[in-house]
């Protein structure tokens, strides 16, 4: 793809084109290419910056480069260099994810309005967690996220609360 298509791609896809951190980095990325010389990745030329906006410094440019006349860079498979080309020419890309290395565990109080459904209803349970992930997803979350009720000591997932002290009904509240 261009540059454009494959940025496109990645940020509908993953997260967005690859942005090289180090030279160690780029020798593992640069390894993984076997098929092309080279492959387009997140870094363009606005003072040479990535695209996901993070300050790019010290770049392993190749021989000559870069050319301040191209306005993107691929990657060299052989060298792992950077080389600035015209973003239109075809190649093919690295998008980049978030790869977390351990599971986090994350716990949500829910608190419901009262309603007539029945919330010890699996299918009403299962009915919240849904709307929770269409949520999730309209923020933009996209990796795997598991969800599930914790279950109570007493066997239960919902309880009432107790209305607070110091509640009152208009009628009954004094005058400040």
């Amino acid at each position: 793809m261009t540059w454009p298509d494959a940025q496109s791609y990645c940020r509908q896809t993953y997260i967005d084109l690859s942005s090289m951190i180090d030279s160690y980095f780029n020798t593992i990325v640069a390894n993984m290419l076997t098929s092309s010389n080279q492959a387009w990745i997140g870094l363009y030329r606005n003072y040479w910056t990535w695209s996901n906006s993070s300050t790019a410094s010290n770049l392993p440019w190749g021989s000559g480069q870069p050319d301040d006349t191209q306005n993107c860079a691929t990657i060299d498979v052989s060298t792992g260099s950077f080389y600035s080309l015209n973003c239109n020419e075809q190649r093919p890309f690295l998008c980049s994810r978030d790869v977390k290395s351990s599971r986090a565990l994350r716990s949500v109080k829910v608190q419901l309005r009262a309603g007539s459904a029945d919330l010890n209803d699996p299918t009403v349970q299962e009915s919240i967690l849904q709307q929770v992930r269409e949520k999730l997803l309209e923020q933009g979350i996209r990796e795997e996220v598991k969800l599930r009720w914790k279950t109570q000591p007493d066997g239960e997932i919902f309880h009432r609360e107790e209305e607070t002290a110091g509640y009152c009904e208009k009628e009954d509240c004094g005058s400040v």
